[in-house]
């Protein structure tokens, strides 16, 4: 099975900060998922737009798993992650670090 770290290597140009940055979110997911009963999937982009790469998945504890198989490594593209590229464009989904405004705690564009 795949790491989070060789599946962003080898699909993606992000840096080794960026990398353990997606590790320590998808650390604290646990609790997230178990809260929430739901299965959370971690998809980055691939080069080239359009598809994407799951590089992690957290399955909660408190309930069952939504996917029979493991989603790490899965490529998909097209209408099965529509909503993801629609997040991309509207900059819902950042792709470089954005400053954050003076006049309040959370990141510009929220």
């Amino acid at each position: 099975m795949s790491t989070l770290r060789d599946l962003v290597e080898e699909h993606t140009s992000l840096e080794p900060v960026d990398i353990e940055h997606l590790h320590r979110l998808a650390g604290d997911w646990q609790l997230v998922s178990d809260l929430s009963f739901a299965d959370l999937l971690m998809w980055v982009p691939l080069a080239g737009g359009g598809r994407f790469v799951c590089v992690a998945q957290v399955r909660p504890t408190t309930a069952p798993t939504a996917y029979q198989d493991d989603q790490v490594g899965r490529i998909a593209g097209g209408p099965e992650v529509a909503h993801l590229a629609i997040a991309r464009d509207q900059g819902r989904i950042w792709l470089k670090p954005r400053a954050v405004s003076s006049s309040c705690s959370s990141p510009q564009g929220w």
